[in-house]
C-alpha cells in the first residue's frame, strides 16, 4: 500500500519539478555580433614629419565581424572605418602601425604614428619592437603606461636583453595583444 502511494505521488513530484525548473530562467546567450560603427580616423602629424603629403591607408583586416574595410587619409582630409570593439586597425604607411580599437575610443580618433608605435590622445596604445625607439620606450615606461598598451609587435629575432621589459609588460598588462615575427 505504501508503495502505491509513492508511485502515485511520483507523477505529481515530476510535474512539480518540471514546473519549478521552467520558472528558473537560464542565462540568456548574448549575441556577440554587433553592427560595426563608422569611426573617423585622423592622422596627427608631428611638425618634423617629412611625409606630410604622403597618403596613409587605414585597414581593418582582423575584424571579429569577418569583414575588411579600407580607407585613405591624405593631407587635409581624414579617413574612416567601420569598426567594432577589438578590431585590429592597420596603417599602411612606411611605419606600419597596428592598434586595437575600443568602443570607449569614440567615433573620432586622432592617431599619431611614430617609428616606435602609435599614440591616441597623447597616450601610447601600440608599440613596435621592430624599431629601437619602441624598445627604448618599453624599457622606460611606467606601470600605468604599460597598462594602457593594447598591442605589441615583436620582431622575428628577439634580443634577450629586452626580455625584462617584456616581463614587466606581461606583469602589468597580461591581456596585451601580440604580433610575433616568428614562431621561435
Amino acid at each position: 500500500m505504501r508503495t502505491n502511494k509513492i508511485v502515485a505521488l511520483l507523477p505529481i513530484a515530476l510535474v512539480t519539478i518540471v514546473a519549478l525548473l521552467s520558472c528558473i530562467r537560464p542565462e540568456q546567450a548574448v549575441d556577440p555580433w554587433v553592427l560595426p560603427q563608422p569611426v573617423k580616423i585622423e592622422l596627427e602629424r608631428a611638425e618634423n614629419d617629412t611625409a606630410k603629403n604622403d597618403e596613409v591607408g587605414w585597414y581593418n583586416y582582423f575584424s571579429p565581424s569577418g569583414f575588411s574595410w579600407v580607407s585613405g587619409d591624405t593631407a587635409g582630409s581624414s579617413g574612416g572605418l567601420l569598426l567594432r570593439e577589438g578590431d585590429l586597425v592597420v596603417d599602411d604607411s612606411s611605419k606600419g602601425g597596428l592598434f586595437l580599437y575600443l568602443v570607449s575610443d569614440g567615433p573620432a580618433l586622432r592617431v599619431a604614428v611614430t617609428d616606435g608605435g602609435i599614440s591616441m590622445a597623447g597616450k601610447v596604445v601600440a608599440v613596435s619592437l621592430e624599431d629601437p625607439s619602441g624598445w627604448k620606450w618599453l624599457q622606460e615606461a611606467s606601470e600605468p603606461e604599460l597598462t594602457g598598451i593594447r598591442f605589441v609587435s615583436v620582431p622575428g629575432e628577439l634580443d634577450t636583453t629586452g626580455l625584462p621589459a617584456l616581463e614587466r609588460l606581461a606583469a602589468a598588462n597580461p591581456g596585451v595583444g601580440l604580433m610575433l615575427g616568428s614562431e621561435e
